[in-house]
């Protein structure tokens, strides 16, 4: 809740113990340029107050609290250039930022997060302005993040962005840290020109283990839906997926940091930040295989197919019934939606 001196209408929202914190699953945060800690308010930092046993004659007097944590971190530019950042991420041992069920009624707020798929153990802070860290300089960045208590010999880690630069580091806990409510915890990190993430290719991306970091080289957009984008390099294509969506469109080409995921047995860059080099540029893509059944295809590796069916639609779900075949089709997260609603139950040709 947030305070205001007119009464209070109750939300309509039964679910009302559901808060975002520091920023809703796999979406950015934003600050301002440099040091400035004008974010830091609004819903991405909510705060919150109890009143008990208060007769209903009388007017509640409520002391409000904030929710989250704030992690600061110290960036110093070791360097003789000077660095312009343009984005910051923090990962911590367990999910930090997302979409929590809050207990109130503790000494100590519980927080029981909305689903794997709702958090996220990275939080990130796009940094807009374009104002240039100086050389021997710092600054400060602040990320707001979930309380939690970290133990001695966890690691924690620290990831800037800033222009082809990518810069990780990597700290271990010598004792127990703990982020509280309401607190700024720092953390000093230097950048000096190394630790640098070299760009891979899509095909080197594909290859790598689970939960590497990295960075593309230029790639080109070529489909997209709800929850990311497809990426293509020299005929070969990755996802990059985000719960809420990516800030590209087909034919952008772009460069793409984050860290090796995987769904359904194919690789993916998971938690993407994407830098946009240029946009409208041609796409060409090869003739889909067409498939006369479902039950004998599989693939390791993402290509263009397609098939025809029905359209069965329940909910936000979306199949494709192929005759001859037990397997269905699915069309996943579509762009519209509704669009996709109005096809139920007739014969179409999915091709993707």
């Amino acid at each position: 809740l947030s305070p205001k001196n007119t009464q209070k209408t109750p939300p309509a929202n039964t679910n009302a113990g559901y808060l975002t914190v520091g920023s809703a699953s796999n979406k950015t945060q934003t600050q301002a340029g440099l040091n400035s800690t004008a974010h830091l308010a609004g819903k991405n930092l909510p705060v919150y107050g109890v009143a008990k046993n208060v007769a209903v004659d009388e007017t509640p007097s409520v002391s409000m609290k904030h929710v989250s944590s704030v992690v600061a971190v110290n960036l110093t530019n070791a360097t003789d250039q000077p660095l312009t950042v343009s984005s910051v991420s923090f990962t911590a041992p367990e999910d930090i930022v997302g979409t929590y069920y809050i207990d109130f009624s503790g000494d100590a707020l519980g927080f029981k997060g909305s689903g794997t798929n709702y958090v996220s153990k990275t939080a990130t802070l796009d940094v807009t302005g374009e104002e240039a860290l100086a050389a021997g300089a710092s600054a400060k960045f602040y990320i707001a993040v979930k309380p939690f208590a970290a133990k001695a010999g966890d690691k924690l880690a620290v990831k800037v962005l800033a222009g082809d630069v990518v810069f990780e580091k990597e700290i271990t806990l010598p004792s127990a840290v703990e982020f509280k409510s309401g607190m700024i915890k720092q953390l000093n990190v230097s950048y000096d020109g190394g630790s640098e993430i070299k760009p891979s290719s899509l095909t080197e991306i594909a290859a790598m283990d689970k939960g590497a970091n990295i960075q593309t080289n230029e790639v080109l957009v070529v489909a997209k839906y709800a929850r990311g984008v497809m990426l293509a390099q020299d005929g070969f294509y990755l996802l990059a997926f985000n719960n809420n969506g990516v800030d590209a469109k087909i034919g952008d080409i772009v460069t793409v940091s984050g860290e090796v995921g995987e769904y359904a047995g194919l690789k993916q860059i998971a938690n993407p930040v994407v830098e946009v080099i240029s946009s409208d540029n041609e796409v060409v893509l090869p003739e889909p295989k067409v498939l006369e059944g479902l039950d004998d295809y599989a693939s390791e590796k993402f290509e263009l197919i397609q098939y025809s069916g029905t359209m069965a639609v329940s909910g936000n779900y979306f199949n494709v019934n192929v005759d001859g075949s037990t397997r269905q089709g699915s069309i996943q997260y579509p762009l519209d939606a509704d669009a996709m609603k109005a096809l139920d139950k007739k014969l179409i040709t999915a091709t993707g």
